[in-house]
Order: C-alpha cells, then sequence, then structure tokens
C-alpha cells in the first residue's frame, strides 16, 4: 500500500521537466547553454524514477514469492493431510475385514456344526422310515399274494356265471319281450298314448327276430296285427295342443276390437281412457274421439254391440284366457266335452268383439274350429292278445 502511494510523486517530475524541455527546445534554439542545463536536470529525475520503479518491482516479485511459497506449503499440507486420513482409512477398513474374516470363519464352524447335526438327524430320520416302509412292502407282497389266488377265484366264479347266462339268454330275452309287452298295454289302457306304445311293440317284436325261435312265430304274428291296429289310431299331439292354447293366451290382448272403446260425455272416470303423462296428446285424443262422433256408418239390419269401456275390456280378455286355460287343463286330462266347450266360448266372443276382418282374427278362429274337432279319447284296440300268448309260452316251458 505504501508503494502504491509513492508512485505519484515520482512520476509528475518526470513529466513536468519532459514538458519544459520540449518547450525550451522549440522556443529558444539559439542557447545552447540554456538547453544543457534542463538536460541535467531531466536525467537526474529519470535515474531517481527508476530506482522507485525497480524497488516496486523487487517488492511485487518478494510478494509474489511469498504468495507461491504460501500456496505451494499449503497444497503440500493438504496432500499430506490427505494421505494420513487415507491411510487411516485403510488402515479401518483391514481392521473391519479382519473382524469380518474372523465373524466369518466363526460362521463357518457353526454351519459345520450344524450341518452335522443335520447329517445325524437325517440319518435317524431314514432309519426310522426305512423300517416301517420295508415292513409295508413285505406286507404288501404277502396282500398281492393273496390278491391273485383271489382273483383267480372271481375268474372262475364269471366264467361260471357267463356259462349260466348263455344257458338261461332265452329266458332273459323272453322277460324283457314281456315287460315291453307291459308297456305299451299300460301306455294303451291307461295313458292313451299310442306312440309310446307302438314303440314298445317294435322293440318287443325285434328282440324276438334276433332270438331266432320258431315258437315265437304266433307271437310275432299277433305284434304286426296289434301294431297295424295302433298305426290307424288318429291320436291327438297333446303337448303341441297345449302350447299352441298357451301361445294363444298370451297373445289374444294384442287383437284389435270390432267396436274399439269410447270415451263418455259425461266424464264418468270409468269410461274415459287411461291418462297419458302428455297433457297435449291426451288432448288430441279428444279431439280425434269428438269427430269420429260425427260420422258414423252403421248397419242398422244387425244388432249392434254395445260400447266397451276399459274394465268390459279388461274382463272381456281375462274371460278368454280364462276359457283357454281352461281348455288347456281339459286337454290335459281328455276330457273332450269341456274342451270343446271352452273352445266353443273363445270363438263366439272373438267374433263377437273382434274385428273378423284382421287376418290373425279369422286365422286364429279357424285353428280354433280345427282344434275342436279333435277328438282327445279316440278309440284303442286291445293289444293284450300277444302278451297273453307270450305267458302261455313261458308257463308251458317252465311246466316242462
Amino acid at each position: 500500500m505504501s508503494t502504491e502511494k509513492q508512485t505519484p510523486p515520482v512520476d509528475e517530475p518526470v513529466s513536468a521537466p519532459e514538458t519544459a524541455t520540449e518547450a525550451k527546445e522549440t522556443e529558444v534554439q539559439d542557447e545552447p547553454d540554456a538547453v544543457s542545463a534542463p538536460a541535467q536536470t531531466e536525467s537526474t529525475s529519470a535515474k531517481s524514477g527508476g530506482r522507485a520503479l525497480g524497488g516496486i518491482a523487487l517488492l511485487l516479485s518478494l510478494l509474489a514469492l511469498g504468495v507461491g511459497i504460501y500456496l505451494w506449503y499449503q497444497v503440500a499440507v493438504e496432500q499430506r493431510v490427505q494421505q494420513t486420513q487415507a491411510a487411516a482409512s485403510v488402515d479401518t477398513s483391514i481392521n473391519r475385514l479382519g473382524q469380518q474374516f474372523t465373524g466369518l470363519e466363526k460362521q463357518q464352524e457353526r454351519l459345520e456344526a450344524r450341518q452335522a447335526e443335520i447329517d445325524d438327524n437325517v440319518e435317524q430320520a431314514l432309519k426310522r422310515t426305512v423300517e416301517p416302509v420295508q415292513k409295508s412292502l413285505a406286507d404288501f407282497s404277502a396282500s398281492q399274494a393273496e390278491l391273485e389266488t383271489s382273483m383267480q377265484e372271481l375268474s372262475s366264479s364269471v366264467e361260471k356265471v357267463y356259462a349260466d347266462l348263455d344257458r338261461s339268454l332265452d329266458s332273459w330275452a323272453l322277460e324283457e319281450v314281456e315287460q315291453l309287452l307291459r308297456i305299451a298295454n299300460h301306455g294303451v289302457n291307461l295313458s292313451k298314448d299310442a306312440d309310446t306304445a307302438l314303440a314298445a311293440l317294435k322293440l318287443a317284436d325285434r328282440r324276438l327276430q334276433e332270438l331266432g325261435n320258431p315258437k315265437f312265430t304266433e307271437v310275432r304274428r299277433l305284434l304286426a296285427d296289434e301294431m297295424t291296429q295302433l298305426q290307424g289310431v288318429d291320436a291327438p299331439d297333446v303337448t303341441g295342443l297345449a302350447l299352441r292354447l298357451n301361445s294363444l293366451s298370451s297373445s289374444i290382448n294384442k287383437f284389435p276390437l270390432k267396436i274399439p272403446a269410447q270415451r263418455e260425455i259425461d266424464g264418468n272416470p270409468g269410461g274415459t281412457e287411461a291418462q297419458s303423462d302428455n297433457q297435449w296428446i291426451q288432448a288430441g285424443r279428444e279431439m280425434m274421439a269428438d269427430l269420429q262422433k260425427l260420422v258414423r256408418i252403421q248397419n242398422i239390419e244387425e244388432a249392434g254391440k254395445p260400447l266397451l269401456g276399459p274394465e268390459q275390456r279388461f274382463f272381456l280378455f281375462e274371460n278368454l284366457r280364462l276359457a283357454l286355460s281352461n281348455a288347456q287343463m281339459a286337454l290335459l286330462k281328455a276330457n273332450t266335452e269341456v274342451y270343446r266347450a271352452n273352445l266353443e266360448h273363445v270363438s263366439s266372443w272373438l267374433g263377437s268383439y273382434f274385428n273378423v276382418e284382421d287376418k290373425q282374427v279369422s286365422e286364429t278362429l279357424s285353428e280354433l274350429e280345427n282344434m275342436r274337432k279333435i277328438e282327445l279319447r279316440p278309440q284303442f284296440p286291445d293289444i293284450s292278445s300277444s302278451l297273453n300268448a307270450l305267458q302261455k309260452i313261458k308257463n308251458r316251458a317252465e311246466s316242462e
């Protein structure tokens, strides 16, 4: 800091003589003595300024040398500290590794001791397990020998049974034929099922054909006659008729009425149509109903049916469903009279209250007419002759 403060005074004297010398050289050229005196003064000042600059440079050099020595010392000290710390860390790591190695040696000793203990336990467990297994194998060998003996005895018994079955094959077949004939008679006499009876007779005839014994020829002839008689029976399709009646009961409410229900003028709630959520639609319907009452074409030769209100329409559909349900129950019970009476009621109501010109209604009326003609209890033939003939043959064979 002191060097920097002394620098300006040194520089100012140097610059002043230089300026004065230049002025004197320009102004006075004829006075050589006057010029030499200022020149000497200038050289003296320059020497003193050079010494000052040299001192400053020396001080700066010494200062830079000191800073360099300090930095070198600091770097050397830090390196020495880092080396010391690294050496201490290495020693610590070596000590830790030594401790870990010692722990691993102890753990290995414990594992070896545990392995020896496990080997002893396994050896003892094998001894305890192998002995029962060996004993079980011995018992199994003895049981296998007994089983082979039993299998031989069973084979002999089965061969004997097959021999007996071969001798009594005809008797087993006759028992099967007799049961089939009983099923056919049951289907005709009790359930009135011609299809089941016919199938049973055909199966019985096939079994007799497989036997190939001439003594059953008469039975087969009777079976042929009975099958021909059953094929001529016009048995009703009870299942199909019941399903058709159920379908009519489900779709009867979609049939169009002959005279649609109208709104009463006096505002009776029983004769009004069901109120709609939309008042504008209700108003439009009322306007259309009023316009339809202005002009009406009617055949005065026929007695007009009274208009049906919502309640009457409801009971009409319910009565139709009830009649169809009663007809279905009578069909399942094979009651022809009740069946036809209920179908007659349904046809009458359809013709009176529904639009018979509608295709669905007209087809339903035609179908009901055909259904009324069906006989639920057709005349079934007597098919007991073949069963009686077979029983006589069996009794004759048993008595012999």
